[in-house]
């Protein structure tokens, strides 16, 4: 198997929907890299990348793989498109097999895979070697020093021309204890940067971790772009001078504004059409993975990736009379660097509009189907935007907004029946869980709304029953979605003990909260936005019972949740309210099992049980 080293860059095709979505239904949490990583290792590794004077990049990668314990095959793999050529694929006993790589139906960029199927014999070792040339100076941003196999030696070189040396840089980044880097200058000028490890330890998808590019460990390149200016007229290059030959994008928009009263409630319309009637599929293999569609032909076909619908956006603006613009930006949790410390493809991996009103701008993102009127995602509060401005550009951070609207609000009523609490259940859902939940429910087939309803409103239990269910939606522009349980049974939640009954409540049923599982764990946790959790429930005390325990108010505080849990009685009603807000979403590898401890407290105190007796004269 390849380290994840130098694979293509990824084209500006981003769907913030895709994680967002995943809290609702089961998703794969990525691929697995390696297997049978106990038997096999790497006992030496070279990969040498060759910057020609061109800017051209030669790549010769030799790997030798062993088994440990008893004969296996490792799947050999490296990714290539029409900018990345393969010139070599060779294994003992394998053949090269070459592959489309594609995102389901949804995502197309062209890229394949080289694959072969390596047989080892125990304790013999076999060399794996692949040889690349990079056509296409920009694909040649980052070198990952990383494989899913324990590594014995390794080294890894990039050699830059004294020609170039006064403008490339190779620059290290969360290099691990086994690393240790080093740049040589030769007589003749030329730079040789190198990283030698020893004793490497495999890198390996875990659930909730960091991207890879935030912190797999890598060799950094810049010098491609000589600064932002430059890197944005290579954008610009590829970006046409907005037309509207048929005059279909004016007449749109002039239907679309109708009625409008302000430029506000225009960009919330067109942001709106956009979101609801542009199908997102991306087929961006080569320049296709930077070039916009013009707005006519994204309008024509109904569909395109971020970069067709930021077209489509902006020419719908501009014929509404508002000056509307092109953006770049690299996503939070998926790119580390900013434009002005990284001119680089690799700081930018999705394209959005903007609206421009005086002073103010207005980011829109038309990938961001049932976002709500003016809502800013996650993904891009804080990020850098790099905005056109005809021959000049524009530097500005998207702010930092939203984040109370990203909220999970329970309220309940229940009354005691036979053991059972019966009565009514709603989630209110605003921002990112808007979206998710609207997404989900609209994603999947009608007959299954009903059950998929149905567990959500369940959630953390499972022995609910869930009666006369449904979503609540006004237009898919709303702040907030609804989800409704007019008649739901939590079987068994008020067990009889003698003369007692022992009520399980469980105020805080926050989906998204839970504890990392630290077996073999060596990467830290980043979880994709911060959220609010709301509750209020009431239950009904029942007659000829009264009050004879109530969990005391718990506080929690961690640098990671804050929040509380209280109870009180008033007027034949037992009212808890809960809160849980995040503060901080990323917790290292070593502050995993506090941020478990922190999680199991609020857990803990959700689960605190309600104790009711029966009156003396009952």
């Amino acid at each position: 198997m390849k380290p994840m080293s130098s694979w293509p860059v990824a084209a500006f095709g981003f769907r913030f929907p895709a994680f967002v979505v995943a809290i609702f239904l089961v998703a794969a949490l990525g691929k697995a890299y390696a297997s049978d990583t106990d038997n096999i290792h790497i006992l030496d590794e070279r990969r040498s990348y060759v910057v020609q004077p061109s800017g051209q990049v030669k790549m010769v990668e030799e790997t030798t793989y062993e088994a440990l314990r008893a004969d296996g095959r490792v799947i050999a793999t490296t990714m290539f498109n029409e900018d990345i050529s393969i010139d070599k694929a060779s294994a003992p006993g394998a053949k090269p097999y070459y592959r489309s790589w594609e995102d389901g139906d949804l995502f197309y960029t062209g890229s394949r895979i080289c694959l072969m199927a390596v047989p080892l014999k125990k304790g013999k070792p076999a060399k794996v070697t692949f040889e690349q040339t990079y056509r296409a100076p920009e694909q040649f941003c980052n070198v990952f020093l990383t494989a899913p196999y324990a590594t014995e030696k390794s080294l890894i070189t990039v050699e830059v021309p004294a020609s170039l040396a006064g403008r490339y840089k190779v620059v290290p980044k969360n290099l691990d204890s086994s690393m240790t880097f080093d740049a040589e200058t030769e007589r003749n000028g030329n730079v040789t940067y190198s990283v030698r490890s020893e004793g490497r330890l495999p890198y390996r998808h875990e659930p909730e971790a960091p991207s890879a590019s935030i912190d797999a460990p890598q060799l950094v390149v810049t010098g491609v772009f000589a600064d932002v200016g430059e890197l944005y007229g290579f954008f610009r290059n590829y970006s046409k001078p907005y037309a509207d030959a048929t005059g279909a994008v004016a007449d749109l928009s002039a239907r679309i504004t109708a009625g409008c009263e302000s430029d506000i409630e225009k960009i919330d319309s067109i942001a709106s059409w956009v979101r609801q009637n542009i199908r997102y599929v991306a087929v961006e293999h080569g320049e296709y993975g930077i070039r916009p569609e013009p707005a006519a032909d994204v309008l024509a076909r109904r569909y395109g990736d971020c970069k067709g619908s930021a077209s489509l956006l902006k020419g719908l603006l501009l014929e509404a009379g508002i000056d509307g613009r092109l953006v770049w930006i690299g996503t939070a949790g998926e790119v580390a660097s900013r434009w002005d410390s990284v001119p680089s493809l690799m700081s930018g991996n999705h394209q959005i509009a903007a609206a421009v009103l005086g002073d103010s701008i207005i980011y829109i993102d038309g990938t961001t189907t049932w976002a709500p009127a003016g809502y800013i995602p996650p993904s891009l509060r804080g990020q850098q935007a790099l905005i056109e401005d005809g021959d000049g550009y524009m530097l500005r951070t998207v702010p930092e907004a939203c984040r109370q609207a990203d909220t999970d609000t329970v309220t309940a009523h229940f009354t005691i029946a036979d053991g059972d609490l019966r009565g009514s259940l709603a989630r209110d859902m605003g921002g990112v869980f808007k979206m998710s939940a609207a997404g989900a429910f609209y994603g999947i087939a009608p007959a299954d709304r009903r059950q998929m309803l149905g567990r959500i409103l369940a959630y953390p239990k499972k022995n609910i029953s869930c009666q006369d269910v449904r979503l609540d939606l006004e237009t898919p522009s709303a702040q907030r979605c609804r989800m409704v349980c007019d008649s739901i049974i939590d079987r068994g939640a008020a067990r009889a003990m003698g003369d007692k009954l022992i009520v399980d409540l469980r105020p805080v049923r926050d989906m998204y909260l839970n504890t990392v599982d630290l077996k073999d764990r060596r990467r830290g946790v980043a979880k994709p936005f911060g959220y609010t959790y709301v509750a209020g429930l009431a239950l009904e005390i029942p007659d000829g019972y009264e009050v004879e325990t109530l969990p005391g108010r718990q506080d929690f505080d961690s640098p990671w949740y804050g929040g509380f849990i209280a109870y009180r009685v008033s007027d034949g009603l037992i009212e808890c309210e809960a809160e849980v807000h995040t503060r901080r979403t990323e917790a290292r590898a070593d502050e995993l099992t506090d941020l478990n401890s922190a999680v199991r407290n609020i857990i803990r105190a959700s689960e605190s049980k309600i104790i009711l007796r029966k009156t003396i004269n009952q």
